[in-house]
């Protein structure tokens, strides 16, 4: 076996560029598919689990849909005569992001320890409405991470008041918005019930031992 053939292959998989659009369109989806699937009243650790297995789905091969997408949108634009832009692009990165989230989201749930499917309908829904309204934002910032990660990149999702900033400020603005995700993230499970385990625990301290004359009069009956 020729592992520096392996090596070669897998390099040119997960490249800089894959990985770096798999981390922008992550930055965006993580806290609010945590704070979706919350609303559906998923436990803590089922919703968590469920963004850890997103997240890994996503860099060891989803995200390599995103090449259909790059593949559509120049099949449109050769068609066309022009490039695919504004509210076109957007339409058409949302059509593709509810495609891709309604293949992948009940597998996952299921495989992160949901049993309920109506947790699990309101979650699928709630996220298919989120991807149809910000499917375009989730493939600007892959966009976006993509082209400041890899300097070699022509910049045509670049605000024009960052183009002319240093690579490193740049870099470090991404750093930013990824380690903000990630606090948001956790202020979601923070702030919001975990589920049904809260229920259980609150079932739970309603049976407690009967207090005052409740208790005397049950002794006394025992006595007698």
């Amino acid at each position: 076996m020729d592992l520096s053939k392996i090596r070669k292959g897998l390099s040119k998989f997960y490249s800089k560029d894959y990985l770096s659009m798999c981390t922008g369109a992550l930055t965006f989806v993580t806290p609010i598919g945590a704070a979706i699937e919350k609303s559906s009243g998923m436990t803590d650790p089922v919703s968590l689990k469920t963004r850890l297995t997103t997240a890994a789905v996503f860099y060891l091969g989803l995200g390599k849909l995103v090449e259909l997408r790059d593949y559509s949108i120049n099949r449109i634009e050769k068609k066309s005569g022009k490039e695919l832009k504004g509210w076109g692009k957007w339409g058409h990165d949302s059509l593709f992001s509810v495609g891709v989230s309604l293949i992948v989201r009940t597998p996952i749930y299921l495989s992160s320890g949901e049993t309920d499917w109506k947790k699990i309908g309101w979650a699928v829904a709630g996220n298919t409405i989120f991807t149809m309204a910000a499917g375009g934002f989730i493939a600007y910032l892959g966009d976006l991470y993509r082209e400041i990660l890899n300097p070699e990149r022509e910049e045509k999702r670049v605000p024009n008041f960052m183009k002319n900033k240093s690579y490193n400020m740049k870099r470090n603005l991404l750093i930013g918005l990824t380690a903000a995700s990630l606090t948001l993230t956790g202020l979601v499970y923070y702030f919001t019930p975990n589920g049904e385990q809260e229920k259980g625990q609150e079932q739970s301290s309603s049976y407690i031992m009967p207090k005052g004359d409740e208790k005397t009069m049950y002794l006394e009956q025992r006595m007698s």
